[in-house]
């Protein structure tokens, strides 16, 4: 690689030099996609990253960063700490990374007039460490089974991903550009901070990805611990239209029926009660649309679906208007949504209102199963993100390397670090080990 491809492409030529044999190198072209994230680093912490990214892409097996320095050829490198410091002591934004990542993502694979379409759900992160400070015990889905629950400690990520098309593949992926970590109630009341809910700090993000994106039109699928009627009025009122799984018992209401300007008393927020999307499924005036939705592994099931709108009302928050979709097996087909789902399923829609009033009225039924549906792989995947990738165990300090917000696309494959410097003896020896059983 020349030294014109990249301002600190000299780095990495002295790798090969000094290991003494050819390895293969990252194209110029690569070399220039990284010099976008450049601005959100200091000059010397972003060479030594880019030496980090390239051993990540050449190395095999865990992508930790003696990994890394093997793969590029600094196996004996003296200073290997200051490559570790990048993740647990360098400044860098991650936030300015998430931003030019979702940024370069949309501008390559996205047309300019395509929706955005956003992957919101969760992944824990087991660890078990005295010196974390943010971990904390949360629901185990992987380890969970009907009729028990269970739970370990780690640390509980909130991810965001887009969703693009891809040239070589049939189905679109789902891209990871931006992770933060979740407290539980005991942690935060232990830090002394406010506790947020999942949705609550999934409602953070959204605004500042709307402020990121402000003219495109954005679409939200997340399951059912995103379906809250606060997180749809943030999505309604900022224009994004959020696609979830409502439960079946919700209160569902008519809209406010028209009165007179004239008449006494405080105007009402929400109409008569409808009945309950449970009922619906077993009433037989229910009005059944047959369609026929790509599902698992691209192969077409067909479902049957109702729908309608209602205005979703819980306790303490406005009535949140919205469309729903009932998803059932059509007759005769029983590999369909029971086989995957557990049951029917109703996913729900809820944004900014269109004209008339009836809100995601361009949305057909169909669209929003096939939406919500298309979440699942998403769900699967995630939590076995970190391990498929390689992602490293902890060779700094524990309570620094879970303190940051940062892209997953980074965290990924190292996670993002700028917190608390460690105490030095305990990193020292640390490292040492490390050294010693690489």
């Amino acid at each position: 690689m020349s030294r014109e491809h990249g301002e600190h492409s000299w780095r990495t030529e002295a790798v090969i030099r000094h290991a003494g044999f050819m390895l293969p190198t990252p194209s110029p072209a690569v070399a220039d996609l990284l010099q976008i994230f450049a601005v959100a680093f200091t000059r010397p912490t972003f060479a030594h990253a880019r030496v980090l990214v390239f051993g990540t892409i050449l190395a095999t097996g865990q992508r930790t960063v003696a990994a890394a320095l093997r793969a590029v050829g600094l196996r004996d490198e003296r200073h290997f700490t200051t490559y570790h410091r990048v993740l647990n002591r360098a400044q860098w934004s991650p936030l300015r990374l998430s931003r030019l990542l979702l940024a370069l993502v949309t501008s390559s694979l996205l047309a300019a007039n395509a929706p955005l379409i956003l992957l919101v759900d969760s992944t824990l992160v087991r660890r078990t460490g005295r010196r974390i400070v943010w971990k904390g015990r949360f629901h185990d889905a992987v380890r969970s089974q009907p009729g028990h629950v269970a739970t370990s400690e780690g640390i509980h990520w909130l991810c965001l991903a887009v969703l693009v098309p891809i040239p070589w593949s049939r189905r679109p992926w789902a891209l990871p550009f931006l992770s933060i970590p979740t407290l539980a109630p005991a942690t935060s009341a232990k830090l002394g901070r406010r506790h947020r809910t999942t949705p609550e700090y999934a409602d953070v993000l959204l605004r500042l990805v709307r402020r990121w994106q402000p003219e495109r039109e954005i679409v939200v699928v997340g399951d059912s611990a995103f379906a809250v009627v606060e997180l749809g009025h943030t999505c309604r009122v900022r224009g994004m239209r959020l696609i979830s799984r409502l439960v079946l018992n919700a209160q569902l209401y008519d809209p406010v029926p028209p009165r007179p300007a004239s008449t006494p008393g405080v105007k009402p927020s929400k109409g008569p009660r409808q009945p309950k999307l449970s009922e619906r499924l077993t009433d037989a005036a229910t009005v059944w649309q047959t369609c026929e939705v790509a599902w698992y592994g691209q192969r077409p099931a067909t479902i049957e679906v109702a729908t309608g709108t209602a205005l979703w009302h819980t306790d303490g928050s406005a009535p949140l208007p919205l469309r729903w979709v009932l998803v059932r097996n059509a007759p005769g087909h029983p590999a369909g949504v029971e086989h995957q789902s557990r049951g029917p399923g109703c996913p729900l829609c809820a944004g900014a209102l269109q004209r008339g009033g009836a809100p995601c009225s361009g949305l057909a039924p169909g669209a929003a199963a096939d939406s919500a549906r298309g979440l699942v792989p998403e769900e699967r995947g995630n939590v076995h993100r970190r391990p498929r990738l390689g992602a490293p165990t902890s060779l700094g300090e524990p309570e620094a390397e879970s303190t940051t917000p940062g892209p997953c696309w980074w965290s990924g494959q190292f996670p993002p670090t700028c917190g608390r410097p460690a105490r030095r003896s305990g990193l020292l020896r640390r490292l040492k080990r490390a050294k010693v059983e690489s």
